[in-house]
């Protein structure tokens, strides 16, 4: 019985035994099931966070600002590197990081490709030509230093040169060119130039430096051409007892090399002093800079679908062409296939500087006036050229439909913006956009009607002091070429429509803001207000200009301009500041307004209305994309339609 007994107690624990294994493995099935619930459900959460993050409203109007050209030529072989971009929405909000950006792009094969950036249903391109790597002298390598100093009267030992060619290898040493204007016998800075073409034609060229100095002070100009910006004068000091230098402002510098940058034609002493006391004094005198401006005026005639021209200028350093309607001439003597009432003509002396002069032509071919001794102040000339195509009364209706309208005049393509009850001797607005112009009018005219300022004026509130006729031209923005013919398309509208020529304003944004501010200064006192936005004074790439000997252009002119505090717009900030200084140095009274928060535009505001701005952005930093939104300020467009 005993032995019963335990065995029966034996199989029920094994029994037992045999349940909790069971019970074990359906813990860990249970486990590992409740892992895959739990892994599933973040990947939900994450699928749903990031689709938020990404899902743009189609209502919504977005942008992309590519970055540099929107044409690359790409060399076989070669690796595309990407240029930039930037993206916001219509509020200002930076949405770079949620932009998509494909691309097809086989560089091995020749061809033609693309890189496309998509923002929600925004997208831009940017065209991509693989060609073919040309064959030619790809490298001059120079033996020696490629800068090479002498004291006077030294001999220059050319160390030589050797060409690597792709084709030809090493057998063009024998035909490389070179030329040089190196003078040891006196004090300056020489160029030796390297010239190879090879046998496919390609030519290539490297330069070597020879600086000539005296033995103790070398006082040597960068330039000696004729300028209108500043010299640079490179100092070098030979003592082996150097101390220091005293330059002509009585500054000590220690360094033995140095510059100084001079603005202004005369003779500059310098002083080296030893470590013994003993001091050496030596002068430069520079006499190539010309900042003064070409003086001029103009009459002719116009008949049988042509005008005749006759320009008279005078010049310090003389004339070195005439810019008409965007072209170069260099006779006074103009003729263009084209009848015109009056013409616009900028004046470009040896040095750079500009003036702008403005003559009515004589109708059928008649006897032109005598271009005049002195040339009219800037006011009176806008006045009698805006007397002869207004009424004397603004009440007069033109006979032209309010409403939007798509045009192209001028060889440029625009918005026209008719008020209702619009009357001659309006005033005219442009408005330059910024980004690429030629995406804008590829979108649907539903978005291009959504951007700031646009959709101010269609909303009738930047009418709330003044009617005006607004248009939105198309433009290249790496072109200046595309800019004088956004002028001839405000004169041609300023006389289809009979508006106030003393009342021509031009405002522009980014790329636009570039494009106002060459504009303004190409076309001096034309323009009763100019205002850029978050763009600086200089331009850049091709139409990098030296702005602070372009201020007085903006004498007589009023000037609004904005940017914010963030980003890029800081430095165009600075640009934009440094412009309005050299404005008031020249005039102090001239109009010149610097605007980057709301508390600077509202005392400009209160200073010029006698009243506070409204409908302020409610923005406490702006940034380049939200500095738009100023536009929607009613006292900002009252400012400009009252200067």
């Amino acid at each position: 019985m005993l032995l019963n007994k335990n065995n029966k107690d034996i199989a029920s624990e094994k029994s037992n035994s045999n349940k909790t294994i069971d019970l074990s493995r359906y813990r860990w099935l249970l486990l590992i099931l409740g892992g895959i619930i739990l892994l599933a459900i973040v990947i939900i959460l994450i699928a749903k966070l990031v689709g938020k993050n990404n899902y743009v409203y189609d209502d919504t109007l977005y942008y992309i600002n590519l970055i540099g050209s929107r044409e690359v030529i790409l060399y076989q072989g070669d690796n595309y590197q990407e240029l930039g971009y930037t993206a916001s929405d219509e509020n200002g909000k930076d949405l770079t990081k949620k932009v998509i950006v494909t691309d097809n792009i086989n560089s091995d094969v020749i061809g033609n490709y693309k890189v496309i950036y998509a923002l929600g249903n925004t997208t831009k391109e940017r065209n991509i030509k693989v060609i073919e790597k040309p064959i030619g002298a790809t490298y001059i390598h120079l033996y020696g230093n490629v800068n090479v100093f002498l004291y006077l009267g030294e001999t220059y030992d050319e160390k030589g040169y050797a060409v690597i060619d792709s084709v030809d290898g090493t057998n063009l040493n024998d035909q490389v060119k070179v030329s040089s204007n190196v003078d040891t016998q006196k004090e300056g800075i020489y160029k030796i130039v390297y010239t190879v073409t090879n046998t496919s034609g390609v030519t290539t060229s490297k330069e070597r430096t020879v600086i000539v100095m005296d033995r103790n002070l070398s006082l040597i100009p960068n330039s000696t051409d004729i300028t209108n910006g500043n010299v640079m004068i490179n100092i070098y000091a030979h003592d082996e007892l150097f101390s220091h230098l005293v330059l002509p402002n009585n500054v000590k510098v220690t360094d033995s090399v140095s510059t100084y940058e001079v603005s202004n034609n005369g003779t500059y002493k310098f002083v080296m002093y030893n470590q013994n006391g003993q001091s050496k004094e030596k002068s430069i005198t520079i006499s190539n800079i010309d900042k003064e401006s070409p003086t001029g005026s103009c009459s002719g005639t116009y008949g049988s679908g042509k005008s005749n021209i006759y320009v008279s200028a005078k010049d310090n350093v003389g004339i070195s062409k005439y810019v008409l309607n965007g072209t170069n001439y260099t006779n006074s003597n103009i003729t263009i296939n084209q009848e015109l009432s009056s013409v616009n003509i900028t004046i470009y002396d040896k040095a750079g500087n500009t003036k702008t002069i403005s003559c009515k032509l004589n109708g059928s071919g008649g006897t032109p006036q005598q271009p005049s001794s002195s040339q009219p102040s800037s006011s009176s000339s806008r006045a009698s050229s805006s007397s002869s195509s207004a009424p004397s009364s603004n009440k007069v209706p033109i006979n032209v439909k309010a409403g939007t309208y798509l045009k192209y005049d001028k060889g440029v393509k625009y918005y026209i913006i008719i008020p209702e009850g619009a009357t001659k001797n309006m005033p005219l607005v442009t408005f330059l956009v910024g980004g690429n112009p030629s995406d804008a009018f590829g979108s649907p005219e539903s978005k291009i009607m959504k951007a700031n300022p646009t959709k101010n004026v269609l909303s009738g509130k930047a009418y709330s002091y003044q009617k005006f006729i607004y248009i939105y031209p198309e433009y290249r923005t790496d072109n200046t070429g595309s800019y004088s013919q956004i002028k001839s398309l405000i004169d041609f509208v300023a006389d289809k429509y009979y508006c106030n020529k003393d009342k021509i304003i031009l405002t522009g944004v980014s790329n636009g803001a570039v494009a106002t501010f060459w504009i303004a200064y190409e076309y001096p006192n034309y323009f009763s207000a100019v205002l850029p936005i978050s763009g600086p004074a200089w331009g850049y790439g091709p139409l990098k200009m030296d702005y602070k000997n372009k201020a007085k252009s903006f004498v007589g002119t009023s000037f609004f301009g904005i940017t914010g505090v963030k980003s890029i717009d800081i430095m165009y900030g600075s640009t934009q500041k440094e412009l309005i200084k050299k404005v008031h140095a020249i005039d102090s009274k001239s109009k010149a307004f610097y605007a980057n928060s709301n508390a600077s535009f509202s005392e400009i505001i209160k200073s010029e209305l006698g009243k506070n701005p409204t409908n302020l952005p409610k923005i406490n930093e702006y940034d380049h994309g939200t500095t738009m939104q100023f536009y929607q300020v009613p006292e900002f467009w009252e400012w400009m339609l009252k200067q």
